[in-house]
């Protein structure tokens, strides 16, 4: 997962129920259960997985070239 947008974006619409509800789950409990108890760069790098980047914001955008597959 990439950023919180690409992170739902995969699902190409709310057809597909149980990946919605394997990512809507994770948001709970990663994120929205911690109420703010933790930082936000900690629950970022919790649910994605990963350091936070603006390179996925930029791409979105068109700053930046998408990345190739």
């Amino acid at each position: 997962m990439h950023c919180p947008h690409t992170s739902f974006h995969p699902l190409v619409g709310l057809g597909n129920g149980d990946t919605v509800r394997d990512i809507g789950g994770s948001f709970r409990d990663k994120v929205l259960a911690l109420g703010g108890s933790v930082a936000p760069t900690k629950v970022f790098k919790c649910f994605h997985g990963r350091e936070p980047s603006t390179k996925p914001l930029l791409q979105h955008n068109g700053l930046l070239p998408a990345a190739s597959a």
